[in-house]
């Protein structure tokens, strides 16, 4: 993604610099680096502003949950849903539902985290965030004292580890 983005910047690629600055913005969320994900998130703001182009709230939905500010989370997660459904984005309906289960599993609200873990997790339109999602769906289910979903998340994730030799 930080390729990507250099490239968009260099070749006066305006309309692709937003959505390589998000990819970013979520891989070093997904690092643990919050501070360097909320400068990506101002500079995705920037070429939003100036492209008049929104490719979705990604980075700013993704640090907003990990971070736990619910005041900041939720109103993303409920725009990014709605756009989903209106305009039948699977990716980004799995995206918003995958924040609510991080934002909710860090909040203890371990039922709610596991029906949005749930729900991102069998998300046929995407191929990123239904992944992701199996990790919230294995930690709320835990939570929760629902061992075979706990169980049955944590196969679908070794299985596609497996497949890609990362396990």
């Amino acid at each position: 993604f930080e390729r990507w983005a250099k490239y968009c910047s260099k070749a006066g690629a305006l309309s692709e610099l937003p959505v390589a600055l998000n990819g970013q913005a979520l891989i070093r969320v997904l690092a643990g680096d919050l501070s360097g994900a909320a400068s990506l998130v101002e500079e995705v703001r920037a070429a939003t502003d100036a492209t008049g182009l929104e490719p979705g709230p990604y980075g700013a939905m993704a640090l907003a949950a990990f971070r736990g500010h619910e005041a900041e989370a939720a109103p993303l997660i409920e725009a990014s849903t709605s756009e989903a459904l209106l305009r039948g984005e699977g990716g980004r309906l799995a995206a918003a539902t995958w924040a609510s289960a991080v934002l909710n599993n860090g909040l203890g609200r371990y039922q709610n985290a596991l029906a949005a873990a749930q729900q991102a997790s069998e998300s046929p339109l995407d191929v990123i965030y239904h992944y992701w999602a199996l990790a919230e769906l294995i930690e709320a289910a835990v939570r929760s004292g629902q061992s075979a979903a706990a169980t049955d998340a944590y196969r679908r994730l070794a299985e596609m580890a497996a497949a890609t030799a990362s396990g």
